[in-house]
């Protein structure tokens, strides 16, 4: 995520070091609901489940913080 450029400046500036760089999961969670929330109702439930290796009931959990069409 951090890119090839990016990665060689951390490894240039802080070489030798322990670093933890934050994965961004809650920004990527967002973005993953966000196109499921776009999706429905023109894929089911189970189809978007499928589609992001998700549970039905998670993504009933998701769509369950929109309004319904």
């Amino acid at each position: 995520l951090v890119g090839m450029a990016a990665a060689r400046t951390l490894s240039e500036q802080y070489g030798g070091e322990t670093l933890e760089i934050p994965k961004a999961e809650r920004a990527l969670r967002a973005i993953r609901d966000k196109a499921i929330v776009e999706q429905w109702p023109a894929k089911s439930q189970s189809q978007l489940a499928r589609e992001y290796n998700l549970t039905e009931r998670q993504v009933r959990k998701i769509l369950s913080g929109i309004e319904q069409p």
